[in-house]
């Protein structure tokens, strides 16, 4: 057994593919006319009857069962050839090959039988070599004409051909049919006279009502038109051709269409989402440090009344907030709010003047519906105040004794006598500020204050003017002070002094 056997293995194998290339073409073929064929009487059926969805899903199963069958049917035999190596033998083949060419009959299925029993011996290879020597020139692919599969093709063309005559002529039959078949489950009713436009979107918030708005357009119009959804209802005509219907305080979305004179739009669904909402919030307020109050937290609390300078800190929980913002009346710009995750949210502003803000929540659907509308009251710092009553020693010129009272809001930090001696030319002889011991952790407080003037030395002709100044503790705007009216005191000339306690002496003999 040599190379002429081997070869003589070669073409049964060539024989074997091209048998089932055969088979392959012609099952194509069969295939696809059956499923060009059910294409169209499926897309003229729906044209003409517009089926249930339930039609609609058993054609759509049924062709897929249908190309399912036809595969088995005509293509099993080379499927498993190629991918599993099962079908025809060698044995089999020669059978085949020998129905085909007289000049083979038996013999190659004899030399494929003496192939298979040989025992080994001369006389066997010899005969086996003779015959199939004699094999070799004959041609095995030859029994099998692939051209003869082009008779089939007319099973294929006819279909086709009608589906494209049909689409030339007019494409929505083939192209609108196949798409309600595929959508089965969607509603489809035929082409009305008229057209359902949506109003607005369809996106509703949740625990709110959403008014849904449709205009009717076309040639004829109905008079009524209904909403098939949990249930039918009719809609209100707001004018001709617009109509609307209210779903009340949504909870869940709603799948819906419209029905106008016996015809159907296509299925809707009004979806339901979150506004942004405000749960809670809590505000931290730190208060300047010369007050020396303690800093204090409150809960939902918007409206506030704080010292000037007080720093305010909002911590705000949220729900369905992806951002917020919040808006003071002083700056007509938005000022973003930082986020600490889990939908938290802080920000904070020191305060010097009074002010109103705005509270801003959002997300990608909407924002809040309601206005989270707060005002902030800030008390200034008041100026100190000082009440003074002097009394003057007219007579000896020795001394000024001087009282009041003196207080502010927070406190006060220092009390001064400031005062100045002139001659009689009003030329400045001497300048003093002089300091006055007081209680700074009081608010309110008396003080009294001795003053002995003969230490200044005055002479005849000279001028004391003086005054009282008093400073708050303000530490935010920087001290404020409060200063009297200036007093004077003049001491007199030499003869006018005589005089003052001649007549001072007569005043009191009088009385006597």
């Amino acid at each position: 057994m040599g190379d002429g056997l081997e070869r003589i293995h070669k073409k049964i194998r060539s024989f074997q593919r091209r048998y089932y290339l055969d088979i392959f073409i012609r099952g194509l073929i069969f295939t696809l006319s059956v499923a060009f064929f059910y294409f169209l009487t499926a897309a003229l059926l729906e044209h003409s009857l517009w089926l249930s969805n339930w039609i609609r899903l058993g054609i759509f199963i049924t062709f897929f069962i249908t190309v399912f069958v036809c595969v088995f049917g005509f293509l099993k035999d080379p499927l498993q050839w190629w991918i599993a190596r099962k079908g025809l033998g060698e044995e089999k083949s020669a059978k085949i090959i020998g129905a085909y060419l007289p000049d083979v009959k038996d013999r190659l299925l004899n030399l494929i039988q003496l192939m298979s029993s040989v025992n080994g011996s001369d006389l066997t290879r010899a005969s086996i070599d003779q015959k199939s020597s004699m094999l070799e020139p004959v041609s095995f692919e030859s029994v099998i004409d692939l051209n003869a599969n082009k008779k089939y093709l007319k099973y294929l063309a006819v279909p086709v051909g009608m589906i494209l005559l049909i689409f030339l002529l007019n494409h929505q039959i083939i192209t609108q049919s196949t798409n309600r078949i595929v959508h089965f489950n969607e509603q489809f009713s035929p082409n009305a006279p008229f057209r359902f436009i949506l109003q607005k979107p369809l996106l509703a918030f949740y625990n709110e009502d959403y008014t849904l708005k449709v205009k009717l357009l076309g040639s004829a119009l109905p008079e009524n038109v209904y909403v098939n959804g949990p249930h039918r209802v009719k809609m209100q005509q707001s004018k001709d051709g617009e109509f609307s219907y209210t779903f009340e305080n949504l909870q869940s979305p709603v799948s819906f269409q419209f029905e106008a004179a016996g015809f159907f739009s296509k299925a809707y669904e009004l979806r339901v989402v979150n506004r942004p909402e405000l749960l809670k919030f809590k505000v931290d307020l730190e208060y300047p440090r010369y007050l020396q109050r303690r800093n204090e937290s409150i809960v939902n609390a918007g409206n506030l009344e704080i010292p000037e300078g007080t720093v305010v800190t909002w911590h705000l929980q949220t729900a369905n907030a992806d951002k917020a913002s919040i808006l003071f009346s002083s700056d007509s710009s938005l000022s973003s709010l930082r986020s600490s995750g889990n939908e938290l949210f802080f920000y904070s502003k020191k305060f010097k003047n009074p002010d109103q803000y705005e509270i801003l929540l959002a997300n990608d659907k909407s924002r809040n519906k309601e206005k989270i509308l707060y005002h902030i009251d800030v008390l200034k710092d008041q100026y100190p105040q000082i009440i003074v009553n002097n009394l003057k020693d007219s007579i000896l010129y020795k001394r000024i004794m001087v009282g009041g009272s003196i207080g502010d809001d927070y406190g006060v930090t220092d009390l001064a006598l400031v005062f100045k001696v002139t001659d009689q030319d009003r030329k400045e002889v001497l300048a003093r500020h002089v300091k006055i011991p007081i209680n700074k952790n009081l608010v309110q407080q008396n003080f009294f204050y001795n003053w002995a003037i003969d230490s200044l030395k005055l002479k005849p002709g000279h001028q004391l003017e003086y005054y009282f100044q008093v400073w708050d503790n303000d530490g935010v705007n920087g001290r404020k002070f409060t200063k009297t009216a200036v007093y004077n005191f003049q001491i007199p000339s030499e003869n006018n002094l005589i005089a003052d306690i001649d007549k001072s002496r007569a005043e009191t003999e009088q009385k006597n």
